[in-house]
């Protein structure tokens, strides 16, 4: 059997397109486990209407977030495999058969697959290609938080073993705080190329907070400083980088000079590190007109 997790808060137009979209797949084991983390949010009625026997619904007694609700949701699930959706996506391209297929053809801990953002404020569709990280998994995963839960069918099993990777403090980079610390076990993972999933970013998005998304970066590198600094330095220093990119447009001056400093003294080979102490160096007037420009390039 495959359990499909999905943590649901205040989004029952959208839950419903999420769970229609797995009831399309061509799975008969199926069990869609759906973790409410909110009050009177309606997805009860949303699940009543839909009445599909693969549906099993649970409610929080309190809030705590997309990452508490995905361990309640693997503790209570039942099936071997395990896959993941959040609750304003939606899977494609009868992606649980193939990746089952793929999960039983060898030794794996998890397979994954790439994926489209579905932009809905810019309206573009972005198509995300996942190649890399199938060849190299660590280096990938410490370079760019492009892999999500949602690509993945992982065994349950090993999912078990490694519950403490889940970690709800780096919310709502969550996903990219949970593959770096998995790297650390070295992980067997199968890459297959086609696009099993959608992301529809929005202004409900979690992402879409470009403050928490900033705080959660800063939170990550420092968990994992020292083992991103041990396997590579170049790295570390491009997420100082992003952080500062990020402080900078949030106006807070002083924690993006910081950043570039950091940046800079990790691996002061990289001329955009040198860029950026350089320009620190400006008048206030002319840095910020400068440090404006020059960020925009860099992100």
């Amino acid at each position: 059997m495959i359990s499909i997790i999905i943590p649901t808060y205040k989004n029952t137009k959208k839950l419903k397109n999420a769970i229609n979209s797995i009831l399309k797949q061509n799975i008969s084991d199926l069990e869609i486990v759906v973790v409410d983390d909110s009050i009177n949010s309606g997805a009860l009625d949303t699940i009543r209407r839909i009445n599909h026997p693969s549906i099993k619904y649970y409610k929080n007694s309190k809030n705590q977030g997309a990452t508490l609700s995905r361990i309640k949701g693997i503790k209570l699930s039942e099936g071997e495999y395990l896959g993941f959706l959040d609750d304003d996506d939606v899977v494609l391209n009868n992606n649980l058969v193939k990746k089952l297929d793929l999960l039983l053809s060898g030794d794996y801990d998890f397979v994954f697959c790439d994926y489209v953002v579905n932009n809905l404020i810019d309206n573009k569709k972005i198509e995300k290609q996942l190649y890399e990280y199938g060849q190299n998994f660590k280096k990938n995963i410490l370079h760019s938080p492009a892999l999500f839960l949602q690509c993945c069918l992982f065994k349950k099993k090993f999912v078990l073993a490694n519950l403490d990777c889940f970690d709800y403090r780096a919310e709502p980079s969550e996903d990219w705080d949970f593959f770096i610390s998995l790297s650390k076990v070295n992980p067997k993972n199968k890459h297959i190329k086609f696009y099993g999933f959608q992301w529809n970013f929005s202004h409900k998005s979690q992402s879409y907070n470009y403050n928490r998304e900033a705080l959660a970066l800063e939170y990550i590198i420092n968990k994992h400083y020292n083992y991103m600094k041990t396997n590579s330095k170049k790295y570390l220093s491009l997420q100082y980088r992003k952080l500062g990119s990020m402080f900078f447009y949030l106006k807070k001056q002083k924690k993006a000079e910081v950043c570039f400093k950091h940046a800079y003294t990790i691996y002061p080979w990289s001329f955009k590190n040198i860029t950026l102490i350089l320009i620190q160096c400006f008048p206030n007037s002319l840095y910020l007109m400068a440090m404006g420009k020059y960020v925009k390039k860099i992100v």
